[in-house]
């Protein structure tokens, strides 16, 4: 099957949770939406990396960040999600569209998946806006980071926080082997972050620089 072998490992971790509800919405000069849409198009390493065009409800003045996730279980095969600039999956989106697909990276061996929810949010990368008394940062990354087997890379954040909560997300899908971003370390000053890999196919979980998006608070809030 498509599937990860099963690992009997227990330990943990910190989650860090976003809820909006669907919608276009404004956060002071920060422009935001929320949607969930049904994507079927599946991309890997066999059949390249080709989204559904999904274009956004604002007009954006900068290239926003798109955090999203699969919101779905409609399939017992494995599966994440995937953001890039529409027909240049290179880069990140554009200010009026992006692709959005399922990413099954290298566990895919027929790239046939059933069609799940993916929830996306975006936001406007204007720097520092206040939501419910609690500051809130945006940052387009550089392609700075690398792969998990490379490296955890440190990106300062600007801010002094002393409970912060963070999400980074990959923007593009310039890796042949798909990955996703994941937070390796986070301070009170700054983030850490790589680009991992599955081993399904290969064990090496290295991975070129990526194209990401970043979001940081300072502490949780309603």
């Amino acid at each position: 099957t498509d599937n990860f072998p099963v690992v009997n490992t227990t330990f943990s971790d910190d989650v860090y949770y976003l809820v909006m509800e669907e919608g276009t919405w404004q956060i002071g000069d920060m422009k935001v939406e929320a949607h969930v849409d049904t994507i079927s198009t599946v991309g890997s390493d066999d059949n390249g990396w080709t989204g559904t065009t999904t274009t956004f409800d604002h007009t954006y003045s900068t290239v926003p960040i798109v955090l999203h996730q699969v919101m779905s279980n409609n399939d017992s095969a494995w599966i994440t999600s995937f953001v890039s600039r529409s027909g240049d999956h290179t880069n990140p989106p554009s200010t009026s569209s992006m692709y959005l697909g399922l990413n099954a990276a290298e566990v895919s061996t027929s790239n046939a998946h059933a069609a799940e929810e993916i929830g996306w949010i975006a936001l406007e990368n204007v720097g520092t806006e206040t939501v419910d008394g609690i500051e809130l940062r945006t940052y387009r990354v550089s392609e700075f980071a690398r792969g998990h087997q490379d490296g955890c890379y440190s990106y300062t954040h600007g801010g002094t926080y002393s409970t912060p909560m963070a999400f980074v997300t990959q923007n593009s899908m310039d890796g042949v082997d798909g990955s996703w971003a994941t937070i390796c370390s986070l301070s009170s000053t700054s983030v850490s972050m790589h680009y991992d890999e599955d081993n399904y196919h290969d064990s090496e979980r290295s991975h070129t620089d990526e194209a990401a998006g970043m979001v940081v608070f300072d502490g949780s809030f309603d």
